[in-house]
């Protein structure tokens, strides 16, 4: 892997992961880091990638804004998990969107099992209106969406 590639992904996934760990812990996603991944993207895919790329990353991003805004109105995510949602989907390609709720997906079933053990082994009841941390399988999903785009020579094309 490329020396930009690499700190690409290694940028992302610091901050994913931050989203991440603030979820778990806080049940909140702030709007400080949305904006720092936001901004940071609008930088950094270009840079790494060209224009190009960043035009769509931007359509990723309005489709994901679109379908988080959904999930929120709908009382699925709260509002900061479809703003974290939209703004990893502004780091990722429209045409690797598949990748990226693949991810998701996945890591969402695995979180779900998870935190029914957890609350088994708290004592605790789990609710549909239990806080599930959802911006882990976020992020979690977008690294993965990431590691999977062949422009990142991860992988043999």
């Amino acid at each position: 892997m490329q020396t930009y590639p690499a700190a690409f992904l290694a940028v992302f996934s610091i901050l994913a992961l931050i989203g991440a760990g603030l979820d778990l812990r806080r049940q909140i996603i702030p709007n400080w880091l949305n904006l720092t991944i936001l901004v940071v993207g609008l930088i950094a895919v270009p840079l790494v990638f060209g224009w190009t790329i960043l035009l769509w990353g931007l359509l990723h991003f309005i489709a994901a804004l679109a379908v988080g805004i959904a999930l929120f109105a709908i009382g699925v995510w709260g509002g900061g998990d479809a703003k974290f949602f939209a703004v990893c989907a502004l780091w990722i390609p429209a045409w690797q969107t598949a990748a990226y709720l693949v991810g998701l997906a996945l890591a969402g079933l695995v979180l779900l099992i998870a935190w029914y053990f957890w609350s088994l082994a708290r004592g605790t009841k789990l609710t549909s209106k239990s806080p599930l941390p959802y911006g882990v399988a976020i992020a979690i999903g977008g690294i993965f969406a990431i590691v999977s785009n062949p422009l990142m020579g991860v992988w043999p094309a």
